[in-house]
């Protein structure tokens, strides 16, 4: 059976009765939790270096999928048992807890603005990866960073701005990327076959929170005009919705038309996927165990679900891996449509959903801001 691996301080220890591991593509770190219970002697006591900040690296067999620190360090025993429990985050775990430290930059590079805001707050031990070849220029060159700002929140403003994705790599990195291209070699099958590898899986809708209009509104900083300043508006439209329902959203600071229109749309691809979502469940952590693939988030994944009526090629949002006595080695996934992180365009309404289940709706379970 595959398993889940902690290495501290160059150490590996393997043998976890419970294990779980998350990462996604729109949470900037991943998480980890392992947990040990020992019954059988009442008189053992289990033996551990382990201490608050020591740094570790997380491995499934022998690939590494997360580098970042102990933050939680839980131990407990009684007349019948002893228990240890260690939990932490990717390194950039820090970004999503600190304050930024008040400065203006002036930058239209955003991977230079994301350089020097690691430089200037001390993570000189994250380098920024940028994965995306097109990346454009930012419109706006003053960037200010505000007292008592998070730093990723305000890293995340402007990767908005140039539509682009901040995550995580397996060594603590920060990678700038979108939406990915490539597929996973295994594909999620529930089709009354001997193919069918998916052990569960739910799907629910929800249109409380999506509108027919979807207004991103901000007003011009008038730095070079003596007019005084106007508002600027964008609106994207959800057809699937019905009439009249709107929402205004304000975009702080100041935002070019061209950068409003895009995020009209991304509020609006994110806001109709909201409230639909398709979670499932397979057994180990391989997509191919030929090629030692683990599954991966940002890969399309083909989809057969005959009980859920889905039939097409999907992106993998996020996942979960998982290990205890009871269940063995799990994967977990949030399934959501591809185009989910676009800004150019709204998401067809017709993704291979069925009919009578869903009304060909689109579905990402994607949050608006991200939440640490």
């Amino acid at each position: 059976m595959s398993d889940i691996i902690l290495a501290v301080n160059g150490i590996r220890y393997a043998g976890w009765t419970k294990v779980s591991v998350s990462k996604s593509i729109e949470s900037l770190c991943g998480q980890f939790s392992f947990s040990t219970t020992v019954k059988e002697n009442a008189e053992f006591v289990i033996q551990n270096n382990l201490k608050l900040q020591d740094k570790v690296q997380v491995f499934i067999d022998s690939t590494k999928i997360i580098t970042g620190y102990i933050e939680k360090l839980d131990i407990a025993y009684d007349a019948g048992s002893h228990s240890i429990t260690v939990a932490g985050r990717d390194k950039t775990g820090d970004l999503i807890d600190s304050s930024i430290k008040p400065n203006n930059y002036n930058h239209q590079s955003f991977v230079k603005l994301v350089e020097n805001v690691l430089s200037d707050n001390g993570y000189t031990d994250i380098k920024v990866i940028n994965n995306v070849s097109n990346l454009p220029n930012m419109v706006e060159k003053t960037q200010g960073a505000a007292v008592g700002e998070k730093i990723i929140g305000f890293l995340d403003k402007y990767a908005k701005k140039v539509q682009a994705l901040l995550t995580t790599d397996a060594d603590g990195n920060i990678v700038i990327t979108r939406e990915s291209e490539a597929s996973a070699i295994g594909s999620l099958l529930s089709n009354n076959t001997n193919a069918t590898n998916i052990l569960g899986a739910s799907i629910s809708l929800s249109s409380t929170n999506r509108f027919r209009y979807n207004y991103i509104v901000s007003q011009s900083d008038n730095k070079t005009f003596t007019k005084p300043s106007v508002n600027q508006t964008s609106v994207a439209t959800d057809k699937d919705i019905r009439n009249p329902r709107r929402n205004y959203t304000v975009m702080r600071p100041a935002t070019e038309a061209v950068t409003l229109k895009q995020l009209a749309t991304w509020s609006t691809n994110l806001r109709r996927a909201k409230g639909t979502r398709y979670n499932c469940r397979v057994q180990d952590y391989y997509s191919s165990k030929v090629f030692n693939q683990i599954w991966l988030p940002n890969e399309l994944v083909q989809v057969e679900d005959i009980r859920c009526q889905l039939s097409g090629q999907f992106l993998i949002q996020g996942i979960s891996y998982s290990k205890s006595l009871d269940s063995g080695s799990i994967t977990e996934f949030s399934i959501v449509n591809k185009g989910a992180f676009d800004l150019d365009s709204i998401i067809a309404s017709n993704n291979n959903f069925g009919d009578k289940l869903v009304k060909k709706e689109g579905f990402v379970d994607l949050f608006l801001d991200r939440v640490s």
